[in-house]
């Protein structure tokens, strides 16, 4: 027995129902399950029974689940590039980060040095990050044993600003992006 087509897009519309609230924010962790799902729902599709469909559409949300954090987390992956960089930048000098995977850029900025510890070279940041509904504003302190990498040692949330409004910190254009041309 083939599930109707109906049942399916009933699941993925309830998936999507429960989860509005967080697509904003955290768009991996709501669509993975939802993508997870309907594979599943379509991969039972074909072998035609209504256990099938529930078994394999709850594993598929399960997977969605589990890959849904995972997505998110690569954005650290460029975050902490960037930090390597911005703390050995000139202060004042934007260097800015972007995963193409999931959209999510922004900008760090050294701004001057924190003297903590005789142990530890220690600067602060300042980072806009680019969300989908926001631009974050954190200042934070990053330090470096000396014979060590770069970490965060305390961080702070300065402020949100509404997505429309140009970056503070915004000197020059991403280096993956072309500035637009000027019409006469």
């Amino acid at each position: 027995m083939r599930t109707p087509p109906r049942i399916a897009l009933a699941a993925v519309a309830l998936l999507l129902a429960a989860g509005c609230a967080e697509i904003e924010e955290h768009p991996q962790r709501t669509f993975a399950p939802i993508a997870g799902g309907a594979v599943g729902l379509t991969a039972a599709d074909a072998i035609g029974t209504t256990a099938a469909s529930a078994g394999l559409g709850a594993l598929g949300v399960i997977a969605g689940v589990v890959a849904g954090p995972y997505l998110e987390k690569r954005d650290t992956v460029y975050f902490d590039r960037a930090i390597d960089v911005a703390a050995v930048a000139e202060p004042g000098k934007p260097v800015h980060w972007v995963n193409p995977n999931t959209g999510t850029r922004g900008i760090l900025i050294r701004e001057e040095d924190v003297d903590i510890s005789v142990d530890l070279t220690c600067r602060r940041l300042h980072s806009e990050e680019t969300l989908k509904t926001e631009i974050k504003i954190v200042t934070m302190v990053v330090c470096r044993p000396d014979l060590g990498t770069w970490y965060i040692r305390s961080s702070w949330l300065v402020g949100t600003k509404p997505l429309d409004a140009q970056p503070q910190a915004l000197d020059a254009p991403p280096p993956d992006t072309k500035p637009a041309a000027v019409a006469n």
